[in-house]
C-alpha cells in the first residue's frame, strides 16, 4: 500500500490496521464466551465461527485484489 501511495483515515491515524471483515475482535470474544457458557454446543459454534472466518478471508482477499489491481 505504501509503495502505491494508498492510505486511509477510516480507522484513525495509525501505521497498521486490518481491513473490515465478518469475524473480528468482538465476534471472537462473543464466540469464546458462548463456548464457555454452552459447552454442549461447542462443535456447532466452532464450525459456525470457522465458516465466518473463511468468509472473512474471501472478503479481505477480494478487497485486496480490487485495491491493488493494476
Amino acid at each position: 500500500a505504501a509503495e502505491r501511495g494508498v492510505s486511509t483515515a477510516a480507522h484513525g491515524k495509525k501505521s497498521f490496521f486490518y481491513s473490515t471483515g465478518l469475524a473480528e475482535g468482538t465476534e471472537t470474544i462473543a464466540v469464546f464466551v458462548a463456548m464457555c457458557l454452552f459447552p454442549a454446543y461447542f462443535a456447532p459454534i466452532a464450525y459456525g465461527y470457522a465458516a465466518l472466518c473463511a468468509l472473512t478471508v474471501v472478503q479481505r482477499s477480494a478487497l485486496a485484489a480490487a485495491v491493488f489491481r493494476d
